[in-house]
């Protein structure tokens, strides 16, 4: 255990400057959104948890932020909900007002019949320090927990309180254990949902209190690891690992008995998630890591935010004020906690996660993997309307091999009260670099083009790959046809870390990063006129523009170099399906483009490369390259997609 002077040194080193406290905003109607969770027939509003209000406390002109201690929401956060309601499952529900909507829901029930075949498993072992394993039998609890729940089944019940169990290790498990806040952390959201469910299950009482006791040593082991020097690992983690990891400490908290979990670690843990939304935010709309990341980060953040703003008492925001805890994510001036719902970064973040949808249900990942689609209907609840309007159940998922299971809770949301219709979604994101545009092509086709113009925080933060600047992709009829390759520089992957992994344009073989993915490149813009879109940058004497734009269906790129000296330029177009010997015309199932070009003269090469596309599977896609030794001047080349639905 470290010393109270060696964590109050540690939360120096962990965040040089605390998180302010977001600007209002207009866009989202907070009130309208209140009115939506509050007059819902099946749920118990704040007031009914019997939690005193908060009084206001004095601005300090020191601190980070204004407002009551944080202290009053760990209380709220503790206390027990009425009978019946749900305090992480499904945040405020009455369990049984949610049955018949469940009936009713195709997708719920879809989601429900995966998981008795799940249940339908052996009670699994754990090995000491299997953190991988942990989270697959962590959403096994899960599973079974929903089961028992919805079908009243005492077998289903009684497995999930032995799973459950199974996860209860002791703080030695953690010795050998690796990415704790990422397997195990996040785990913990999935424990604490399935005692959550097994409050309204056939079980009784004891059981249930044996339930909860189980979800208490889970999240004190998390505690010894995080007090032992986990607090070390996470000083580096303002992103992904931070938001799982507070969130599967705060969902513990809401139903492990009051003793499990101290105040001063559930505290670092709202904190630290605050913390990683301002660091990955920072002003620029969107999550820095990635799409991909962005989505693991909020698959389990986000039934845990909505719980935390479920129980919170008031509007003010909270503050971990340094000079009153042990340890913190802040250094010299206090943490803000602000309420999901009221935080502007939250809802433009699940709004920009959603211009990044697929007619597949999938969403465009912008990063080294495919991402899950599945978790969108948390993301949904989390902003309080509808964003997602071509989610799937049957949309691509498993980008991030065994992470934890949340297709129960995305069950319970879809048997959730209706939540209001979109706003007119937002597809060009400026300060996010990112786009997409739509039409139907000529055979009544959706076809989809996907865009990046990485800069500032976005395109310099380290720990994930993503792809390089102005780079594309096209999907067509939720199919993807033309886009990145996907890499990783670890896994083994290091050698297809490299800027011509993208449909994109390179100069002297190299694009927007000095060596590769992962590095910082130039600040390209992006921006936005009519129906169409362009970015820029420029680097060492060589200006790159490519602006997007859809004429009757047909995708039209026009690229520009402009060169202060002769340079090997060269395009990259990275294909899906199987290239036309003849032509370039390629087909994915019963779908086909064909690529017609005008502009400076190219020598064209038709390659294979390697091909990543779910994090676990390695195959080969075939690639047109193009390539010229070109003047000092401008040089111009466009680019036609055609696109059919055979």
């Amino acid at each position: 255990m470290l010393s109270r002077s060696a964590l109050l040194a540690l939360s120096l080193v962990a965040c040089s400057a605390s998180p302010s406290t977001p600007p209002a905003d207009a866009s989202m109607d907070v009130a309208a959104l209140d009115a939506v969770t509050d007059a819902a027939p099946s749920e118990v509003a704040p007031s009914d948890v019997p939690v005193a209000a908060p009084k206001d406390v004095p601005a300090d002109a020191s601190a980070g932020c204004t407002g009551p201690d944080v202290a009053d929401l760990i209380r709220a956060l503790r206390a027990p909900r009425p009978p019946g309601v749900s305090a992480v499952a499904a945040p405020g529900m009455r369990f049984e007002d949610l049955r018949a909507r469940f009936d009713a829901n195709a997708d719920a029930m879809t989601i429900l019949a995966r998981a008795r075949a799940s249940s339908r498993r052996a009670v699994p072992t754990l090995a000491p320090g299997d953190s991988a394993s942990y989270q697959s039998v962590a959403s096994l609890a899960l599973a079974a927990a929903l089961v028992a729940w919805h079908d009243r089944d005492a077998a289903a019940a009684r497995m999930a309180l032995q799973v459950l169990s199974v996860t209860a290790v002791a703080p030695s498990w953690f010795a050998t254990a690796v990415e704790v806040p990422i397997f195990v952390g996040a785990s913990l959201v999935d424990l604490a949902a399935a005692a959550d469910l097994l409050s309204a299950s056939t079980l009784a009482p004891a059981e249930v209190d044996m339930a909860r006791a189980s979800v208490g040593r889970a999240a004190a082991g998390t505690e010894a690891w995080l007090q032992g020097g986990g607090l070390i690992f996470m000083a580096f983690h303002r992103d992904n690992h931070g938001m799982r990891l507070g969130a599967g400490l705060a969902a513990a908290a809401m139903v492990a008995p009051a003793e499990a979990l101290s105040d001063e670690t559930l505290a670092y843990a709202l904190a630290h998630m605050g913390a990683s939304i301002e660091r990955q935010t920072g002003g620029a709309q969107g999550w820095a890591e990635g799409s991909t990341y962005f989505e693991y980060a909020f698959e389990v953040a986000a039934p845990a935010l909505a719980a935390i703003d479920r129980a919170w008492i008031g509007d003010a925001n909270r503050c971990v004020r340094c000079e009153r805890h042990a340890y913190s994510v802040c250094a010299a001036s206090s943490s803000p906690i602000v309420r999901p719902s009221s935080d502007p970064r939250v809802r433009d973040l699940v709004r920009w996660s959603a211009s990044l949808e697929t007619r597949a249900g999938w969403l465009h990942p912008i990063d080294d993997s495919r991402l899950m689609g599945l978790p969108a209907p948390l993301l949904e609840r989390l902003a309080g309307a509808r964003r997602y309007a071509r989610w799937s159940v049957d949309g691509y998922i498993g980008s991030l091999g065994g992470s934890v299971n949340v297709g129960p809770l995305v069950a319970l949301a879809l048997a959730s009260p209706e939540l209001p219709s979109p706003d007119r979604l937002t597809t060009v994101w400026p300060s996010a670099g990112t786009a997409r545009l739509d039409a139907t092509t000529p055979s009544g086709a959706a076809i989809e083009a996907f865009f990046i113009a990485e800069h500032g925080m976005a395109n310099a933060s380290g720990g994930h790959e993503r792809p390089d600047t102005l780079s594309l992709t096209v999907v067509v009829d939720g199919a993807l046809m033309l886009g990145a390759s996907g890499y990783r520089s670890y896994d083994g992957r290091a050698p297809f870390a490299r800027a011509d992994a993208h449909s994109e344009v390179t100069v002297e073989g190299v694009l927007s990063r000095d060596l590769g993915a992962g590095e910082g490149g130039p600040e390209a813009t992006l921006t936005a006129a009519g129906e169409g879109v362009t970015g820029s940058y420029s680097r060492e004497g060589v200006t790159v523009t490519r602006a997007l734009s859809f004429e009757a269906g047909t995708l039209v790129v026009r690229d520009r170099v402009e060169l202060t000296g002769d340079r090997d330029v060269a395009w990259h177009w990275h294909l899906r399906g199987a290239l036309d010997a003849a032509r370039w015309s390629w087909t994915v199932g019963a779908r086909r483009c064909e690529a017609t070009q005008s502009g400076v003269a190219l020598r064209s090469e038709r390659e294979t490369a390697p091909d990543h596309d779910d994090y676990s599977r390695l195959a080969m896609h075939p690639v047109m390259r193009q390539s010229s030794r070109l003047a000092a001047g401008r040089h111009e080349l466009t680019t036609r997609i055609t696109c059919t639905a055979m």
